[in-house]
């Protein structure tokens, strides 16, 4: 028999066992038509098993104790705007001064200028540095280092005058040369003298490093994360200490689910029910707070609604509020202006560069600043380099800058106390 046969005999076999669509035309048995439903009921009973609860607080995933140390990170990756490039020219100057053999300590900052770029704060600095032994070659160590950290930068020198350095023609850095360093002549400032505190975010993952700042001869304020390895340990160290604890309260950062914010955080897309029982939950792990501060939060803090819920939450238990200031766009001022909460922001982040001398020399800006204002907060982190940098700092102190704690500030605004006393009954405060 040939192929050809063979074929003209498939379908005669196929339509003896019945088409599929024939099939499906058949009535379907009562018993089959049970087990389809209970199928269907036994389904919809596993969903909602699983469905997340439209009520519950949405939360990262948890990490170990273990996992903590290594993975846990302290703040969002800088934006690439004019404060991060001023931070990389800074950095170029301390190496070329390092190349030069220059004293880092009689570097002298004589002003400090908060100036704006497209929305975002940068800091224009004048520097006073001793002459070196040959400025041309100092100025060749400065662009060397720019080149591999900053290309864009420029510099503009005559050979006599100062020197300028600009990114992307923008003004950052001012820098002289006199023979002998100028006398910095300090500015008005509070009636009791030009007051700087220092706030620690992120404690309570080394023990070590906490003992060490608490011992230090100024007083630092701590923020402690909620649900760090230590936050027990940690908060009876700084309450024996007598320092101020602030809950470091975790919120979403705009490179979230990339970059995790930690358990405890809060996010945009929560209802404010979900909200309260973050900060409620918060709270309850970090007793005797007398403020909190957003870690990360540049998503979380431009979100007006979110904000007021904390904001509300923090001022109905008599707490103030720390902005981090980890966006331009924060919209905690404003309302915690319309609020009454007592508010402080931060002027310098001290550590985004963790080298000793470019930290000593963060810390000298946000002195220059409370010279120049009369106040100003420094947030800094629990690294070796940062609390190395506090003890050379602390040791150094002059005496016309007074270190603080956070508590003994005049915060921004605050609601009055007569007004207080009429919507809550309450007396004050803690400051």
């Amino acid at each position: 028999m040939t192929d050809e046969h063979r074929h003209d005999e498939e379908p005669v076999e196929q339509e003896s066992k019945g088409r599929w669509s024939d099939k499906l035309l058949r009535p379907v048995p009562m018993a089959g038509i049970a087990v389809g439903l209970l199928l269907i009921v036994l389904l919809a009973v596993l969903y909602q098993l699983r469905r997340p609860d439209p009520k519950a607080a949405i939360t990262p995933p948890k990490v170990t104790m273990e996992q903590n140390k290594a993975k846990r990170p302290f703040e969002e990756p800088q934006p690439p705007g004019v404060a991060e490039q001023v931070r990389l020219v800074d950095f170029a100057l301390l190496e070329a001064l390092k190349l030069e053999n220059i004293d880092f300590s009689k570097l002298q900052l004589t002003d400090v200028e908060v100036r704006k770029h497209n929305g975002h704060d940068y800091h224009y600095q004048t520097m006073v540095l001793p002459e070196p032994e040959d400025r041309a070659t100092f100025l060749a160590h400065v662009r060397e280092a720019l080149d591999r950290r900053l290309s864009r930068a420029m510099i503009e020198s005559n050979g006599t005058e100062a020197v300028v350095i600009s990114v992307d023609t923008i003004p950052t850095h001012r820098i002289s040369f006199p023979e002998e360093p100028e006398v910095l002549q300090l500015g008005d400032g509070a009636p009791d003298g030009p007051l700087l505190s220092v706030v620690i975010d992120d404690v309570g993952e080394n023990m070590g490093l906490l003992r060490r700042l608490i011992a230090l001869n100024v007083p630092v304020s701590f923020a402690v994360w909620p649900h760090s390895t230590h936050t027990d340990d940690s908060i009876r160290l700084i309450n024996e200490s007598g320092l101020p604890l602030l809950l470091h309260f975790p919120m979403q950062p705009k490179g979230w689910p990339g970059t995790n914010p930690g358990e405890g955080a809060v996010f945009t897309n929560m209802t404010a029910d979900q909200i309260r029982a973050v900060v409620k939950s918060n709270l309850e792990l970090v007793p005797g707070a007398v403020g909190a501060n957003n870690h990360m939060g540049s998503a979380f803090t431009e979100f007006h609604t979110g904000m007021k819920v904390v904001l509300k939450e923090l001022h109905d238990r008599h707490l103030f509020f720390l902005d981090s200031r980890t966006t331009p766009r924060s919209a905690a001022k404003s309302e915690a202006r319309k609020i009454g909460i007592p508010f402080y922001q931060r002027d310098v982040f001290i550590d985004n560069t963790k080298d000793v001398n470019a930290i000593i020399l963060q810390l000298k800006k946000a002195e220059r600043i409370a010279r120049k204002t009369g106040v100003a907060i420094a947030i800094g982190h629990p690294h070796p380099e940062t609390v190395a940098a506090l003890e050379q700092w602390a040791a150094k102190l002059d005496g016309t800058v007074n270190i603080v704690p956070i508590t003994q500030l005049r915060p921004d605004f605050q609601q009055s106390a007569k007004k207080r006393n009429e919507t809550d009954g309450t007396a004050g405060y803690a400051q």
